[in-house]
């Protein structure tokens, strides 16, 4: 039996020899405090330094020592009374560090997240149960806003749920009526979890008990409203409208993971024989039923019309072997995508979301995951020499076809079927979705094919987001330019590909003067483009620091197209550069309204919470782009900042090291794995900051990589020499120095004031 027991799930309490310790011996309350931070620690052991700032963080260094002192002899009084408590078995001080002895100390969480995670794994019930029976409660529960409990306890009770989703999938399948005690756990998590009402429903009603089914989707439905302002989904009616005429479900429970397999849940079956007189009776009863519930919940489940219009335009399918039709297609879908957003009334998926539904063909399907009220999807084909596009717009509730179209041309006039198909679905729309009948403006595109062919290609690399990718898409944009001259559009693409090359891989002067040059151009071509407006706002913001004229023209570029995501994604960037947090969560929440899926726009969610160093927020963020996209090597590397100026030196030596792999730096993660292992994060950090310096010396490197690096090292001196090179070249990413959190330890610093007259910034 282990010595020390502590108990963080639910209530706190401590355990010494099987005794539990009486609060009264609680002289201090830092001292409970000091045992539970411990408690959750990596290793279960903290600096000092990292103690005084939780425990005192406004207190003068030297008082809070003291504090920490008499705090620390508190607690080993409280532990062990009658022992001199320089002895104590249990909190242990050396060097800097102050710990608990791992041999003699047994937490709760930390076996719940043994078991659990081994539980789930093995799809287990009986480790299953066991884990669940250790969740006595959420983490600290008297601790609910306390920074450092906030983000175990969120991982601990993700993890819990999925222990309850598993336990109660593995009792479904065998019948076993404890599933619904499971569920109910499950419902008082989240109300809102329409699965769990659905599985509840069903198990009701495999048990008999019919009544309580549809009893749960009342509360289902009313849960929803109040919570959410939603209505239940289809199968939740459906599954509804079938139990109220007594109908039985063959539909399988559905399972949260997709490792644990269930066997479908049927509802009870009826018996056999039954007199004519019975089945005529539940029949009418059934009537009258209904017509009540009609009468009473009308509200709830009739069909809101979505507030505004929503359509999500899916990559064309390529029904053909030549691979240019690939590019094409893409091309083709994306020209439609920019087109119709540009509409007023009508909010339309962004390019990077509907993209990761690629190759699949269920469109109801994919337009419910989007919560869109219309999805169009099509093909482009080869047939010998004439090229077909075909598309269908269907009504996502029921199914219904509300407009369809067929076009075959040659090769050559394929940018005018484009601008057609633009025209035509645009005037469908408007008839359709909002009853209007005068039809936005069709932007304007190239009458040359071979023009036309090779801005598409341009853009399918330019959309890799890799360096290799941006540098191929310059090509075929100055080749379409060469062909067409007069081609805004090939103009917009250069200035995009320019910006992103500006941003770190090479010197910003030779790509940010070309990308304002091509954007003017393209301006002066087609005053109309939203994304050459944009991007001449990114040069203004990013290399000119010219503050009102950026705002202008982002404020310019969303007017000329309110459903241009990446728009709204760069001015709310920049308006939290700006320090303007709230009105950066505005633009950025409408560009993941309008791209859900993309990775970057929701890292970049996390962002205000980062720059008003609510580190806990801003880091359940980026978990939840991991959670998505765990190769995305950006939320490594911020999740890396955010864990390491939060104190949590392993999370983030891993992050470090994820990083590095994610971004193709193989070599140099192995090198810092290898010194994280010999010195922890401060001499992983030193081998990249030197690496890093070392490539320099052959290649170009933008200055803000080692500047950031000796940042969080605390390294003033480096990161100084660092930042003076970055304002020297005009390095993009110093437009954000006000508010990044990492250069904290520097603004004290004279010459980190200047710098930051120098470019403009307010100081902080």
């Amino acid at each position: 039996m282990r010595e020390l027991v502590i108990h963080l799930l639910g209530h706190f309490e401590i355990e010494v020899d099987g005794a539990q310790v009486d609060e009264q011996r609680w002289s201090r309350k830092k001292a409970k405090v000091l045992l539970k931070v411990l408690a959750l620690a990596p290793n279960r052991k903290m600096q000092r330094e990292q103690l005084l700032s939780i425990l005192w963080p406004e207190m003068e260094t030297e008082a809070a020592i003291n504090n920490l002192h008499k705090v620390i002899h508190a607690a080993r009084r409280a532990l062990e009374p009658e022992m001199t408590p320089a002895a104590s078995r249990f909190l242990i001080t050396k060097d800097q560090f102050v710990a608990l002895a791992d041999e003699t100390v047994w937490i709760d969480a930390d076996e719940f997240e043994r078991l659990a995670a081994e539980a789930v794994k093995s799809g287990s019930s009986d480790l299953l149960k066991r884990a669940m029976e250790l969740y006595r409660g959420d983490l600290l529960e008297e601790d609910l806003y306390e920074d450092w409990a906030t983000m175990r306890r969120e991982r601990l009770r993700l993890l819990y749920q999925r222990v309850l989703e598993k336990l109660s999938a593995n009792l479904e399948a065998v019948r076993d009526e404890h599933a619904i005690d499971i569920l109910n756990r499950l419902l008082a998590m989240n109300i809102a979890n329409e699965e769990a009402h659905r599985r509840l429903m069903r198990m009701y009603s495999a048990m008999g008990q019919r009544h309580l089914a549809l009893q749960q989707y009342r509360i289902c439905a009313d849960a929803l409203n109040k919570e959410l302002d939603v209505l239940p989904e289809p199968a939740t009616t459906q599954l509804y409208e079938s139990l109220l005429v007594g109908a039985a479900t063959a539909e399988p429970a559905p399972v949260a993971h997709k490792e644990a397999a269930v066997a479908p849940v049927e509802a009870a079956a009826p018996p056999a024989q039954r007199p004519a007189w019975i089945l005529w009776l539940l029949a009418a009863s059934a009537v009258v039923a209904l017509a009540y519930f009609i009468a009473e919940y009308t509200p709830l489940f009739q069909h809101k019309p979505a507030q505004i219009p929503s359509l999500a335009i899916l990559p064309l399918r390529r029904e053909s072997d030549k691979g240019q039709l690939d590019a094409m297609a893409d091309g083709i879908t994306e020209e439609l995508i920019n087109s119709i957003s540009r509409m007023a009334g009508i909010r339309v998926m962004a390019r990077a979301t509907v993209f990761a539904y690629k190759g699949r063909l269920d469109a109801r399907e994919i337009g419910r995951e989007l919560k869109v009220s219309t999805v169009l999807s099509g093909f482009l084909r080869q047939e010998g020499d004439m090229t077909s596009i075909g598309v269908e717009l269907i009504d996502i509730e029921d199914g219904a076809r509300l407009w369809a179209r067929k076009y075959s041309v040659t090769m050559q006039n394929l940018a005018s079927l484009q601008r057609l198909l633009a025209t035509e679905l645009a005037a469908a729309l408007e008839r359709k979705l909002t009853g209007r009948q005068a039809v936005q403006p069709v932007r304007k595109v190239t009458d040359d094919a071979a023009a036309y062919r090779l801005y598409l290609t341009g853009r399918s690399y330019a959309n890799q987001r890799t360096s290799p990718g941006i540098r191929k898409s310059l090509e075929y944009y100055q080749q379409a330019i060469g062909r067409d001259p007069a081609y805004g559009l090939a103009y917009a693409g250069l200035a995009d590909s320019y910006g992103l090359l500006g941003w770190e891989d090479g010197l910003p002067a030779d790509y940010y003067s070309k990308a304002r040059a091509a954007a003017e151009k393209a301006l002066e071509l087609d005053p109309s483009l939203a994304e050459a407006q944009t991007s001449l706002a990114m040069v203004s913001a990013l290399y000119d620091w010219n503050w009102p004229v950026a705002e202008a023209q982002f404020r310019r570029a969303i007017e000329l197209n309110s459903g241009y995501a990446t728009a709204h994604h760069w001015y709310g960037v920049h308006l939290g550069a700006m320090g303007r947090f709230e009105e950066s969560r505005r633009e950025l929440t409408a560009a993941r309204d309008l791209d859900p899926l993309s990775p970057i726009v929701n890292l970049n969610l996390g962002y205000p919470a980062y720059y008003e160093r609510q580190f806990p927020q801003a880091l359940a963020i980026y978990r939840q782009v991991l959670a998505l996209n765990q190769n995305f090597a950006p939320a490594h590397e911020d999740s890396m900042i955010v864990s390491s100026l939060m104190g949590d030196t392993a999370a983030a030596t891993s992050e470090a090291i994820q990083f590095l792999r994610y971004s193709g730096q193989t070599e140099l993660a192995d090198l810092v794995e290898r010194a994280s292992g010999q010195g922890g994060l401060e001499a992983a950090l030193k081998v990249w900051l030197g690496a890093v310096e070392k490539r320099a010396g052959v290649e170009y490197v933008s200055p803000m990589i080692p500047a950031r690096l000796a940042a969080t090292l605390r390294d003033r001196e480096k990161c100084l020499l660092w930042l003076d090179r970055a304002w020297q070249q005009r390095s993009p990413q110093l437009v954000y120095l006000a508010v990044d959190p990492v250069y904290d330890s520097l603004r004290a610093e004279g010459r980190f004031q200047q710098l930051l007259k120098r470019i403009g910034l307010p100081s902080r």
